[in-house]
C-alpha cells in the first residue's frame, strides 16, 4: 500500500517484532493508510485505469474483452472497483510475461 499511495520511504513505519505495542502500531499504520487510500480513491482508480488501458494495448486485447471488463466503465469509485482493476492489471502483466516473445515479434 505504501507504493500505491507513493508514501516517501522516510515516512513509512519501520517496526520489527510482534509484541502487543508493535501490533498496535501496525494496526494504527494500516488504518492511516486505509484512510489515505479512501481519500485518494478517485486518483488511484484513474491511475489504475491508465495502466489497464496500457496493458490492453500492449497485450492486443480485443474490444469484446475490454467491454467484458465492466468495472472499468462504471463511474464507480469504490475500493471494490480499484481491487478489480488491480487484479485485471496483474492478470494482464502475467499474460504479457508469458507471451512476451510473441508480443515483441509483432512490432
Amino acid at each position: 500500500m505504501y507504493n500505491r499511495l507513493e508514501i516517501d520511504p522516510n515516512e513509512r513505519l519501520h517496526v520489527l517484532g510482534h509484541i502487543p505495542t508493535v501490533l498496535t502500531k501496525l494496526h494504527e499504520e494500516w488504518q492511516r493508510l486505509d484512510d489515505l487510500k479512501r481519500e485518494n480513491l478517485f486518483s488511484l482508480i484513474n491511475q489504475q485505469q491508465q495502466q489497464l488501458e496500457a496493458m490492453w494495448e500492449q497485450c492486443y486485447v480485443g474490444e469484446d474483452d475490454i467491454q467484458a471488463f465492466q468495472s472499468y466503465f462504471y463511474d464507480d469509485y469504490t475500493e471494490e472497483s480499484l481491487e478489480a482493476q488491480d487484479i485485471e492489471v496483474q492478470r494482464l502483466q502475467a499474460y504479457y510475461e508469458e507471451w512476451k516473445g510473441i508480443f515483441m515479434n509483432t512490432v
